[in-house]
């Protein structure tokens, strides 16, 4: 009877376990949604999904897996109202880059954008003249997310260093090759897998496919220089990946067929010359 009852106690706790991290899990991946919303309401220029999304609580300073925020979409399409918007509401754009480090006033420029330039840089002339205007009269005021004073305005500490820091933003998840409308993520998926963790049992195993080393001639292993190894050696569609015959080998080939043709056409003519002796002796 105290083994039943242990059982079922043993089973409850590993029920409410996964529930929760059942749980975790689907609030992690709503905010996730959320940010990725906000992306895409600030590149079409949506106000009023901006102000939405703004008053739930989205992080207005949330990152895809390239890094890129709700300023540099906006940027990059030259929506102006909501770069407009997104500053008023504390979005950080200085010193916060992509994966080939870019700002949002680098996309703008790039994009050719130069409306959103002249917004960007008259934001960072009022933020400065915000802060003389405090230094003059400076108001110490405390920061509950810091735990620390700040005399500067509400705008500038919200887009500083050390706020950013410290909203503890759960890191982003990792990009992978297959995505995740793919039947093979969505088999890891149903045999136990969580996105943002290692392969194995205990999810300590290599969050990234093997890169390899693409070798194509036939030395040894370890001859010759050392080559750099890689995930992926050839973008989509790329008629490289089929390498062609070598010069060397096609020439080998051209000279095999000569050879070859004159040998035949000795022999034709070696055997008319004996068929031409042959009708002599009729």
């Amino acid at each position: 009877m105290q083994q039943v009852q242990t059982d079922s106690v043993v089973e409850r706790r590993v029920r409410g376990e996964s529930n929760r991290s059942r749980e975790t899990n689907i609030s992690e991946r709503c905010m996730e949604l959320l940010g990725l919303r906000l992306l895409r309401c600030a590149q079409d220029g949506d106000l009023s999904g901006l102000k939405e999304l703004l008053s739930k609580g989205v992080d207005i300073n949330f990152q895809d897996t390239f890094f890129w925020t709700a300023v540099m979409c906006a940027s990059w399409s030259g929506q102006r109202a909501a770069v407009r918007l997104l500053l008023q509401h504390g979005a950080a754009w200085v010193g916060v880059v992509d994966t080939q480090g870019r700002d949002a006033k680098d996309l703008a420029m790039e994009a050719g954008h130069s409306g959103v330039l002249e917004e960007l840089e008259s934001h960072g002339r009022s933020a400065q003249t915000e802060r003389q205007t405090d230094s003059r009269a400076p108001q110490r005021q405390w920061c509950d997310v810091c735990c620390s004073e700040y005399s500067s305005s509400l705008s500038s500490h919200l887009s500083s260093t050390l706020h950013q820091f410290s909203l503890q933003r759960p890191p982003p998840s990792p990009y992978y090759c297959l995505p995740p409308s793919s039947n093979s993520y969505k088999m890891m998926v149903r045999c136990g897998w969580r996105p943002g963790t290692g392969l194995g049992p205990e999810g300590e195993g290599p969050k990234q496919p093997v890169p390899t080393v693409l070798k194509r001639d036939q030395n040894g292993l370890g001859y010759g220089q050392l080559k750099r190894a890689k995930v992926t050696h050839f973008q989509a569609r790329d008629h490289d990946a089929v390498k062609p015959l070598s010069k060397e080998k096609e020439e080998r080939g051209g000279k095999g067929k000569k050879k070859e043709q004159s040998r035949r056409k000795e022999q034709k003519d070696k055997n008319w010359e004996r068929d031409f002796r042959a009708s002599f002796y009729l």
